[in-house]
């Protein structure tokens, strides 16, 4: 949690210095937003896949400005909800438990959460009053899982945290309907390859994450009118 805590003083001050700075020289379009991004989240093999949950809904808010006609700055929080995954398992099979010895074979539960802020840096352009925007960046990323299998007799409960700062891609369209208003349109990728995610309390087998992918839709509302 402290290190959650710290990444957004980190970027809030980041954003505050930009901000200062675009003051000075060039402050244009600053703007605010939400969006849903249904999300495909993959795992290594006995390292989460098949027993944690992979497609889910994520939510994001977001401010941002130019601080030149083509460049700019974005901050955002995307919350993970939690989301439930059962699994069954036969006899022999590997889980992040173990391999199952029961004959009458083992079952799991898990529930997948996460915290993501981010700060991001973009160029941007504007065709047929659709803007297109290409943002890399950094996620400031914290997960939790909670894990509980049983078998046979045997019943084991794991608790999971890890924090990591990812790189991040977001490829962006946006289109004004009205006014100040918006919708927005992403494709998003978060380079979770190697995120591995550890018990807390036990020398269990991590949790494994392979790159995330995930498509939004979301609005955006413009605290002044653009100039173009």
């Amino acid at each position: 949690m402290r290190k959650v805590l710290s990444s957004f003083v980190f970027m809030g001050m980041s954003i505050a210095t930009t901000t200062g700075l675009a003051s000075e020289i060039y402050l244009r379009s600053p703007y605010v937003g939400a969006e849903i991004l249904q999300t495909n989240q993959n795992y290594y093999s006995n390292h989460g896949r098949g027993e944690i949950a992979k497609n889910f809904q994520n939510y994001n808010f977001f401010c941002g400005l130019n601080f030149h006609k083509n460049f700019g700055v974005e901050a955002g929080y995307t919350f993970q909800p939690e989301r439930q995954k059962k699994t069954l398992f036969a006899l022999g099979q590997t889980s992040l438990d173990g391999i199952v010895t029961d004959d009458n074979g083992a079952r799991s539960r898990s529930y997948i959460s996460g915290n993501h802020p981010y700060l991001g840096f973009f160029a941007n352009t504007t065709v047929n009053k659709i803007k297109f925007k290409a943002m890399i960046g950094a996620s400031f990323s914290q997960i939790n899982v909670a894990y509980a299998s049983v078998d046979g007799e045997s019943i084991n409960s794991l608790q999971y945290s890890s924090f990591k700062v990812v790189p991040l891609v977001k490829l962006i369209s946006e289109y004004n309907v009205y006014k100040n208003f918006g919708i927005r349109l992403s494709l998003n990728y978060n380079h979770f390859s190697k995120f591995n995610i550890f018990p807390k309390f036990s020398d269990e087998a991590n949790i494994s994450l392979k790159n995330q992918l995930s498509v939004g839709l979301g609005f955006t509302y413009s605290l002044f009118l653009s100039d173009g």
